[in-house]
């Protein structure tokens, strides 16, 4: 057929679409088109005109694409008109809709301009052959199982297939040859169930009304027996007086383990696979209860924290600290016993439940079993991890009516346990609430005041002395808190709180800042050398970022960082030794001065002495006052003290209280000393008008 005598029409309600779809066919040849805005208006012209080709869109206002197709079967005249729907409705419910009611061809939008030019040189070619009005019912059945990506069946009424698409096949696992002329039954486990009241198979029909379908769920099975979810929708067809059904197929497998996996994601730990924190509270749910209809019943419940976790998390990274995580998991688990629940909050955090319990003893055995599965090294990248818990226990009684409440008090416990050292475990006990309580209302009142950059966090500085010129030779800075209410808080009340939440870090660094400060100003003011020591935590020391804001601070006061002392504890020295030795060099590499406080107080330290970039040993006070009671005192600050004279280190004795106290260190040797005798912690002011004075002692 010459392209330049073909008549089309586009029926589209989009001006966009018809241009589009006009502008393609001129391209391809087709000069002769024409545009129509509706169905109404559509009809209007192929009544007065012939037309060769009809693309018709079906979402329409006023007149829809069903019915201008419902209009051309009615009218002989325009029967022979053959129509191809181009719509973005591709559910298998418009296609077999269209098709019934006469359509040539299907193409879903946005179209394909190769397939738009194949489908509309055919269509044209069968109708100048003048085939299309005996098209038979295979043909069309034949273009709609090209269009839906759903596998399709088509069977009679006894559910005998007749026509099988590829992805019917595929889902099958076979060929499609190999299903047809078979029993839809032997596909579709459940099949059967869809007869009606009289036994026979029929369409089903969505709530929607007449013409839609709903689907069933169902369970396929395919060539190798295994069995996969499936929803099934049926449709009823008619060709020439024959009744036929058109099933289509949609595998929710995909769906199903979808549906699975955020049910699990939803109550599970992704990296443990332990119950989390949502089915471990249902669970407590559950056990309180039992518990309330059977007063005899009795269960515990265990908050178990890892201690030290951040430490190798920060340092080792989170890949292996996910890894020592899981493997913790396990042991615990492991040491559960059966019909007990461990569950993972969150972080190193874990809850264990354990049920039918007669009392705390069973409980502290359970504690004591776990705790012992921590003992064992964890080996991980050619290393070995030694790590320990602390656990809260909490037995159930009456006065508890929710979970929350009892992983709260648990949590108490446990939070007792850490605070008292560590790799122990704590029995919940009433008046820990209120305990709690105050220490939540005291770290908000310290959070706002190192966030509002209050007056409220001050430096008191103590005298150190030259115990050879009775001078002093530098100060040590000490953190005081004044809270809103001017009253100073002790500072055992909110440093052990601060290191626990981490507050620690930027209250270290305020007193570090004011201290560079005070002593900056001071070496101006005095005529002799000054030094001044600061604590440093050792969650200060775990930050990443500690040795460039120990830099910052540095150059932002101008201070002389040789002048700086930083005073460690002997526990956080021995804590990580390779760690600490690599972070203390890079200190001294900034000038500035590593002190040891508490020393004689920790473990296998002397072998360690030498590696680390020491200048100066702080004795604890604990073997300074006994001096004179235990000779074996006098002799460890003896043995002390020929140490670091071999080592070339500065010796401070903390804590002198007496003369005599002061005698006998000047007998031994030591180089300097603070404590009250001499002079309590200071205000700044204080501090300063003492220097100022030039005492002697």
């Amino acid at each position: 057929m010459d392209k330049d005598q073909v008549s089309i029409l586009i029926v589209d309600d989009d001006e966009g679409n018809r241009y589009t779809l006009s502008r393609r066919l001129r391209r391809d040849g087709y000069s002769n088109v024409q545009l129509a805005e509706d169905g109404s208006s559509a009809l209007e012209m192929m009544r007065s005109q012939r037309f060769d080709l009809v693309l018709l869109d079906i979402m329409m206002p006023g007149m829809n694409g069903y019915d201008v197709l419902e209009a051309l079967r009615n009218q002989p005249v325009m029967q022979d008109v053959p129509v191809i729907v181009i719509s973005a409705l591709t559910e298998i419910d418009s296609v077999a809709r269209c098709i019934e009611l006469g359509a040539e061809d299907y193409l879903p939008k946005p179209f394909n301009p190769v397939l738009l030019r194949a489908r509309v040189s055919a269509s044209l070619e069968k109708h100048r052959l003048r085939q299309l009005q005996v098209a038979s019912f295979e043909e069309r059945v034949e273009r709609l199982m090209e269009l839906v990506v759903d596998g399709i069946l088509i069977m009679d009424e006894r559910g005998i297939i007749e026509v099988c698409n590829a992805a019917a096949a595929q889902m099958f696992g076979t060929d499609e040859a190999s299903i047809l002329d078979r029993h839809v039954g032997e596909f579709i486990m459940e099949f059967e169930h869809l007869k009606g009241e009289e036994g026979a198979f029929e369409p089903l029909v969505a709530a929607s009304g007449a013409g839609s379908t709903q689907t069933q769920e169902c369970h396929g099975q395919r060539a190798d027996a295994r069995v996969f979810p499936l929803d099934v929708g049926m449709r009823e067809l008619h060709d020439r007086g024959r009744r036929l059904f058109a099933v289509s197929l949609r595998d929710q497998t995909a769906r199903k383990l979808a549906e699975e996996q955020k049910l699990r994601d939803a109550l599970y730990d992704r990296l443990t696979g332990l119950p989390n924190r949502s089915l471990m509270m249902d669970r407590l749910g559950h056990a309180l209860q039992r518990v309330q209809r059977s007063r005899d019943r009795r269960f515990g419940l265990l908050f178990i924290n890892i201690d030290r976790f951040r430490v190798v998390n920060d340092s080792l990274g989170h890949a292996v600290g996910d890894q020592i995580l899981v493997e913790i998991a396990r042991r615990l688990d492991a040491a559960l016993r059966p019909g007990d629940s461990l569950a993972r909050l969150g972080g190193d955090e874990f809850v264990a439940l354990i049920e039918d319990i007669p009392d705390y003893d069973a409980a502290i055995l359970c504690a004591e079993r776990l705790q012992r599965t921590m003992i064992e090294p964890i080996h991980v990248e050619d290393q070995q991890i030694v790590l320990t818990c602390s656990m809260g226990i909490l037995l159930s009684s009456g006065q508890y009516e929710r979970a929350e409440e009892m992983l709260q008090d648990a949590d108490v416990a446990m939070l007792r346990a850490k605070g008292a050292g560590k790799a122990r475990f704590h029995v919940f006990q009433e008046g820990m609430r209120s305990s709690a309580t105050r220490l939540l209302h005291v770290e908000n009142n310290l959070r706002r005041a190192l966030t509002d950059n209050s007056d409220e966090i001050v430096a008191f500085y103590q005298p150190v002395i030259d115990l050879d010129t009775g001078r002093i030779a530098g100060f040590e800075a000490l953190v005081r808190w004044f809270d809103g209410d001017g009253k100073m808080m002790s500072p055992g009340d909110f440093i052990p709180l601060a290191e626990e939440t981490g507050l620690i870090v930027p209250l270290g660094l305020r007193v570090l800042e004011q201290s560079c400060l005070q002593l900056k100003r001071w070496s101006e003011q005095s005529p002799h050398e000054l030094f001044m020591s600061v604590n440093v935590s050792g969650r200060q020391l775990d930050q990443p970022s500690v040795f460039d804001d120990f830099r910052s601070v540095v150059e932002r006061t101008g201070v002389d960082p040789s002048r700086l002392k930083l005073e460690i504890t002997e526990s956080v020295v021995m804590d990580n030794p390779d760690q600490t030795e690599q972070l203390l060099h890079r200190l001294r590499g900034l000038k500035l001065n590593i002190s040891v406080d508490d020393f004689g107080t920790g473990y296998s330290s002397l072998a360690y002495l030498h590696k680390f970039p020491i200048d100066t040993l702080k004795i604890d006070r604990s073997f300074i006052s006994s001096m004179q009671e235990k000779q074996d005192n006098k002799e460890i600050v003896r043995v002390i003290l020929a140490l670091a004279n071999s080592l070339s280190l500065e010796v401070v004795a903390e804590g002198v209280e007496t003369q005599e106290e002061l005698r006998v260190l000047r007998e031994l040797g030591c180089g300097y000393a603070q404590g009250y005798l001499m002079a309590r912690p200071l205000p700044a002011a204080e501090a300063e008008a003492l220097l100022l004075s030039d005492p002697r002692w």
